[in-house]
């Protein structure tokens, strides 16, 4: 039991100082934020990307194509032969006739 007292003494005196602690921290006077002057330069993903196939559910002949962003692009010799249609995540397509 005066082990169990003196574990809450000392519990209670570690709460009351974590507790007490100020909110925010500064930065010590001499030191400063410096931003990075060389970031590396990211990665060029390939987007635009579209699978088509002949069959439903992904099914039959398969093809992947990338095309580029922002342009008509004629799908003429996909019309009529394609039942399943996918863009890449991220990637939106206006489908007109």
């Amino acid at each position: 039991m005066h082990l169990s007292l003196a574990a809450s003494s000392i519990l209670s005196t570690l709460a009351s100082a974590v507790l007490a602690a100020p909110a925010s921290f500064q930065a010590p006077a001499p030191f400063e934020f410096i931003a990075a002057e060389d970031t590396p330069s990211l990665a060029k993903r390939n987007v635009g990307g579209v699978r088509l196939c002949t069959g439903s559910a992904w099914t039959g002949w398969c093809q992947y194509v990338i095309w580029p962003l922002n342009e008509c692009i004629s799908l003429n010799d996909f019309a009529g032969h394609t039942l399943s249609f996918r863009p890449d995540e991220g990637t939106q397509c206006f489908l007109m006739q």
